[in-house]
């Protein structure tokens, strides 16, 4: 197709940020639980994904919303439709030049998220390198048609799969379409616009949807930074048949198998290690059309008060320009007999002196003052949506009256003839969701929720291109949040399943548990037998791949120490959130080593873990069943953990290379209790291969100190393909009243931070 490829080193972050279009929060709870969204489902339970509100701002529309998020300016428009002050035109956003010169004023404010990436189905480019089925640019016409017929003949063969299920997806939509059009027709709808929503939904809701998909799919394997697309087709049936509609919530199984492809693209990416991000922009609202509400257009009705004045008026907002300036006491009369004579069940207007007011059936108030007197005080956003309606209302673009469909206690309308709307205050048009993976760090400020704003800065940061001066991280729950989390993970040198070396796939599953102690074998680094290192410190010594790992959990203010011991590619390392002390770190001896080239080790670690120490063992063994076992008495005996320096909490981390039937393992668990046997709901899980376990080799022991909350053996897709081992993830609880003491004094080494 004459694209370019991109050629960024493998470990370089890719970001797909995918938009369900008018998709509430409440809809997409109720989607999920009626199994039409199984792909999202999947990534809730088993890939770590958590999902967040996501308040969109106001006006409650996508142009707005995008504004924020690619530009980083809030009300960048004061809704869908409104009068022009260079032409004096009442326009619409999708229309060319409007969102070409509106997106222009924005990228002079801020800097474009979608640099260097691509765009499909937006009213804004995001300042994106290629742009698809935008507003301003259609730009997939032009390239099919500069194709020349041998190569439009092999795209075509080469997706002849995505061609035919797009032919037969077309003529389903086709045949639900007619008979929503019949249906319709019976309801008393207009039959000319019932007939033009056929094709409309068609292609939105298919082709443009199915385009879109196969785009981004060449765009995860051509390596591309960042990838954002907008699903439409949801919003395009909630308008017309309502937000809970059962035509609207058909096309959300389209929209899951769309997103599902998208994903499983993002597992054979080569160029860019991608996540995928999935949002909502905004919700709708079961809305009463005004002209079958009252009999009357929103039109006729401003032409009888106020002659002359123009009305934009797209789904909940009515934006009224008069023919000259009114005085506050004329806004105010007509606010009340809008309000009061033309069911209108709220208005707002800006005084002279720039306060902003808004008129109910309950009377008068101040915005943002008063703002719950019209928005209720139960609203899930209201400090920040009295804001922003305020900001609103100010807008230059804005009319001197803006009509709301939407008020406390007042059944919903929208002016046009639709049954769902957004664009206005409402709790449900304003209330979006996000889905994001575990270890996606956020502003400080989203605990519970985000806006656009709070997107937008964590995308640029998982993007490398803005760091956080503060924030949180997204992670996985822990049952118990006072609890010790420890991870013990056989890296195999950062190679994983798929055969790609990519340390910073490690890195991301271990920020999605946040352990407190990562306990890490198979590092393959320099042979250095005995020697034990602070991360800072080492220089050569520290094997690249754990510097990029703790490298990349450091720059997200989790992990601030290592130490590492290394021999023959079987070294180990221990990283964790406070200052390390070595007690013991060396080589494991055995007759039968002299002919083994592969020497076997161990890292004995001391961290002061709420004013107690803890010691954590970390060690890989052989393939030899004498040898392991041989290791195993000396890791009991005096030198180590039968010595006197052994007091207090012990976690004994490992790949063992031994399953519960083998001596080594029998051996260590006489002594202490495998933290996988022996808790209620939990069956213990194999550890290798980790694309198909058969085998249970990795382990985590604890002495009596210590008591098991939960452990967990991850099968999401990233622990599946990061290494040929899963990681052992558990949780423990100290026991209180069992004594501790503390190491003797000087047998331990202070490791400096990293």
């Amino acid at each position: 197709m004459r694209l370019p490829v991109a050629e960024p080193a493998a470990a370089e972050p890719g970001l797909i940020l995918i938009q369900i279009d008018g998709l509430s929060h409440t809809q997409f709870q109720r989607a999920l639980a009626r199994g039409k969204l199984p792909t999202l489902r999947r990534l809730l339970r088993r890939e770590g994904y958590q999902a967040r509100p996501f308040y969109s701002g106001l006006p409650s529309s996508t142009p707005a919303v995008q504004g924020e998020l690619f530009y980083g300016v809030k009300t960048a428009v004061p809704a869908f439709s409104f009068r022009d002050p260079q032409s004096g035109r009442l326009v619409r956003m999708y229309e060319a030049d409007v969102a070409e010169r509106i997106e222009r004023d924005l990228r002079a404010q801020g800097a474009a998220l979608l640099e260097g990436g691509s765009v499909y189905s937006n009213v804004y480019t995001g300042g994106a390198a290629e742009v698809h089925f935008c507003a301003p640019v259609l730009r997939w016409g032009q390239l099919l048609r500069a194709l020349n017929p041998l190569a439009l003949a092999i795209l075509v063969l080469w997706h002849l799969a995505s061609v035919l299920r797009v032919a037969g997806l077309m003529a389903l939509e086709v045949v639900l379409a007619v008979a929503d059009f019949l249906r319709g027709c019976l309801a008393g709808r207009s039959v000319r616009k019932e007939l033009k929503f056929i094709p409309a939904r068609v292609v939105v809701s298919i082709v443009l949807r199915e385009l879109a998909t196969i785009g981004a799919i060449l765009d995860v394997a051509r390596g591309l930074p960042i990838i954002h697309l907008n699903l439409l087709g949801y919003d395009e049936q909630a308008h017309r048949r309502g937000p809970s509609s059962r035509f609207a919530h058909w096309t959300l199984k389209g929209i899951d198998g769309c997103l599902r492809r998208i994903w499983r693209a993002t597992g054979r990416a080569r160029r860019r290690q991608y996540q995928v991000w999935i949002y909502s922009d905004h919700g709708q609202e079961g809305t009463l059309a005004y002209p079958l509400h009252t009999g009357r257009t929103i039109q006729q009705v401003v032409a009888e008060l106020l002659p002359g004045a123009e009305v934009a008026a797209m789904g909940p907002l009515g934006h009224v320009y008069p023919p000259r300036p009114l005085a506050d006491e004329a806004k105010a009369a007509l606010a009340r007999q809008f309000v009061h004579q033309h069911a209108i069940p709220a208005v707002y207007y800006t005084s002279s002196g720039g306060a902003v007011w808004a008129v109910t059936a309950a009377g008068q108030f101040s915005i943002p003052g008063q703002a719950a007197e019209v928005l209720g005080k139960d609203h899930p956003f209201l400090p920040e949506v009295a804001e922003d309606l305020s900001t609103l209302c100010r807008h230059p673009y804005s009319g001197e009256l803006i009509l709301s469909g939407w008020a406390h206690g007042c059944p919903p309308i929208s002016f046009p003839d639709e049954s769902g709307a957004h664009a206005g205050p409402g709790a449900e048009e304003t209330l979006g969701f996000v889905l994001l993976p575990a270890g996606t760090c956020l502003p400080e400020r989203a605990e519970h929720w985000l806006r656009p704003m709070d997107l937008r800065a964590a995308a640029l940061h998982a993007l490398g291109r803005m760091p956080l001066r503060t924030g949180r991280r997204l992670v996985r729950p822990r049952p118990d949040p006072h609890a010790v989390r420890v991870m013990s993970y056989n890296v195999h040198g950062c190679v994983g399943s798929d055969g790609r070396l990519a340390p910073e796939r490690i890195a991301q599953l271990i920020a999605q548990y946040d352990p407190d102690i990562v306990a890490l074998q198979e590092l393959e680094g320099p042979s250095l037998p005995g020697q034990a290192e602070t991360a800072e410190a080492a220089g050569p010594a520290v094997p690249e791949r754990l510097h990029e790992i703790v490298e990349h959990l450091q720059r997200d203010f989790l992990f601030g120490s290592a130490l590492y011991w290394a021999s023959d590619g079987f070294d180990s390392a221990v990283v964790a959130r406070r200052p390390l002390r070595v007690l013991r770190a060396g080589r494991l001896v055995f007759a039968a080593d002299r002919k083994d080239p592969s020497a076997r080790g161990a890292l004995w670690v001391e961290i002061e873990m709420g004013g107690a120490p803890v010691q954590v063992l970390n060690t890989h063994l052989g393939h030899d069943a004498r040898q392991r076992l041989a290791h195993i008495e000396e890791l009991l005996g005096p030198e180590w953990l039968g010595g006197p320096r052994q007091s207090g909490p012990l976690v004994i981390c490992g790949d063992l290379n031994s399953s519960p039937r083998g001596r080594a393992y029998r051996r260590l668990a006489r002594r202490f209790r495998d933290a996988q046997v022996g808790l209620v709901r939990h069956r213990a899980k194999r550890t290798y291969f980790s694309r198909y376990p058969w085998v249970r080799i990795d382990h985590v022991f604890v002495n009596r100190h210590w008591e098991v909350v939960a452990a967990e053996v991850p099968r999401a897709d990233l622990a599946v393909r990061a290494s040929d081992h899963l990681p052992v993830v558990v949780d423990l609880r100290l026991v209180s009243g069992v004594p501790t003491e503390a190491s003797p004094a000087g047998a331990a080494k202070t490791a400096e931070a990293c």
